[in-house]
């Protein structure tokens, strides 16, 4: 049985794995963070959010 599907784990993220492609500058900003997936993913959570926000005040 695998760790997390051990009896009081959390449920496992149904994540993908891809790769991107960045100017030198910003892989140097993105490996000085503590956790780079998290990161990443909070990032595109928070663009998600600012699309989503655009599109509420574009419809009134």
């Amino acid at each position: 049985m695998k760790k997390s599907e051990t009896a009081g784990a959390k449920a496992p993220r149904k994540t993908e794995r891809i790769n991107i492609w960045l100017p030198a500058d910003q892989i140097a900003w993105l490996k000085k963070k503590k956790n780079q997936s998290d990161t990443i993913r909070a990032l595109i959570t928070e663009a998600m959010a600012m699309e989503k926000l655009k599109e509420s005040v574009k419809k009134r």
